[in-house]
């Protein structure tokens, strides 16, 4: 479990190994939530989703840049908890369906992570 700090609001980072019988392929998970709704016990409420949606959008972008670049780790995809598992994944943070305007999606990009 990992905490980082945007903008003053604490987020809660949970990398965990999910091995789904039958693959053998080993797939890690990144959950991120803020501090305000555990990783671990709570689900983030989807009439949270678009307070929070410009600092997830920032903290989403920088664990890609990172997993991008890190050696050995292939074919990043990510999704929303309740995620339809006929959809595939995207490939970035970016191709997500953020519910919030164009403009909140251009400004996650000049955020900065502690």
């Amino acid at each position: 479990m990992l905490v980082v700090t945007l903008n003053g609001e604490q987020f809660q980072l949970l990398v965990r190994q999910n091995k789904y019988p039958g693959n053998a392929v080993t797939m890690w998970e990144i959950m991120i939530n803020p501090s305000r709704f555990s990783v671990l016990s709570e689900r983030f409420p989807e009439d949270e989703q678009e307070r929070y949606a410009n600092d997830l959008m920032i903290i989403s972008n920088e664990v890609h840049a990172v997993l991008a670049r890190t050696p050995g780790i292939t074919r990043l995809r990510w999704w929303f908890v309740g995620w339809d598992v006929n959809q595939t994944g995207v490939r970035t943070p970016a191709e997500l369906p953020w519910r919030v305007d164009a403009q909140e999606l251009a400004d996650a990009k000049a955020g900065r992570m502690s």
